[in-house]
């Protein structure tokens, strides 16, 4: 099968594309997206937990929802998860912050 062309140009092939921030593949699936915005997703709760000098709590589930959420939640209605994998990524963002808020908690009352 030829490349598909305009006129004289030959158009590129890809197994991939990214559309509005939304990555699609060549099936129509969000795989790629997820993966994409879950390592966005950690990355940004890890500087979150690393770089408040504040432990308090009410504050840091006000910056995950300020600085997190909206990399997980932008056009869901597009990508929506209905893979059991790909839900499980999507949560365990939110789940590893929680411990990770919680076990710092912890640690600063035994210092106490």
């Amino acid at each position: 099968m030829q490349n598909p062309a305009i006129g004289s140009s030959a158009l590129p092939v890809v197994d991939h594309v990214k559309d509005l921030g939304v990555i699609i593949d060549e099936q129509l699936k969000f795989h790629l997206h997820i993966n994409h915005i879950v390592a966005s997703a950690f990355t940004r709760a890890n500087l979150i937990l690393k770089c408040f000098t504040s432990k308090h709590v009410q504050t840091l589930l006000h910056a995950f929802k300020t600085y997190v959420l909206p990399v997980i939640e932008y056009a869901s209605s597009v990508w929506s998860p209905h893979y059991a994998a790909d839900i499980r990524k999507v949560e365990r963002v939110q789940r590893k912050f929680t411990k990770r808020l919680l076990h710092g908690l912890q640690q600063t009352e035994l210092c106490r």
